[in-house]
């Protein structure tokens, strides 16, 4: 089975990796990024360098398996510092307790030149503590792995809950980009998803109970909504 992928902007691809995990591919003049490997059930290296005109990286937004599975087709992934030990956990529930390649972390800001374009680290806690996105800045386009998506969950192991999703959310909100990319879709949200967000924790509901102490909270806004799943912490 082949890989489905969308271009979306010029440098930009969604790789549909299983069905709602998507990989983004950016590639530069003279670098690439693959950011997520998703569940590693194809073979998503070949399909890269079969692509790819130039080196490229692998990132991971975050330690989950359907974001993760796929890098031990590679020698290096780049992640961000807080989220080793998130996937490393994680990995372990799949008898992995030691992965194959090589890890570096990245920090908040950084930069990652790919020749004609920049590609800048962002810290987007909260889906779980180490959730990095990255910022293409000549597109002015945010890619946010599940960090930002209409649909949040907030909950499981790892995560900082809605307090930390909320500051992370004001945090970025002054930050040079007017779309978000995320890893759930090969289509780009308004930065509306933002406001959105911030209603729904503002106005917290319990529409409905999902699990033991999770719930859903519904936002219904003019321009757009949200939806939250979250924990009731102590």
């Amino acid at each position: 089975m082949g890989y489905e992928y969308r271009k979306i902007r010029r440098n930009i691809w969604q790789i549909k990796e299983e069905e709602g995990v998507y990989c983004t591919f950016i590639q530069g003049s003279e670098l690439a990024i693959l950011f997520d490997t998703g569940m590693g059930n194809q073979d998503i290296r070949a399909f890269v360098e079969q692509h790819c005109k130039t080196p490229y990286l692998v990132f991971n937004s975050h330690g989950h398996l359907d974001r993760c599975l796929g890098n031990r087709q590679f020698d290096k992934v780049y992640m961000g510092v807080e989220e080793v030990e998130v996937m490393k956990h994680y990995l372990s529930l799949v008898g992995e307790e030691d992965p194959s390649y090589e890890i570096e972390t990245v920090t908040d800001g950084q930069i990652f030149d790919l020749g004609d374009i920049q590609v800048q680290v962002v810290n987007l806690e909260g889906h779980t503590k180490g959730s990095i996105g990255l910022l293409v800045k000549q597109e002015q386009l945010l890619v946010s792995g599940d960090a930002i998506n209409k649909r949040m969950w907030l909950v499981h192991y790892g995560t900082l809950g809605v307090l930390a999703f909320q500051a992370m959310l004001k945090r970025i909100e002054g930050l040079a980009f007017k779309s978000i990319l995320s890893g759930r879709s090969n289509k780009e949200m308004s930065t509306k998803i933002i406001q959105a967000h911030l209603s729904n924790i503002e106005h917290l509901k319990k529409n409905r109970k999902i699990g033991v102490n999770q719930f859903e909270s519904v936002f219904k806004g003019k321009e757009e909504s949200s939806i939250i799943i979250y924990e009731e912490r102590a």
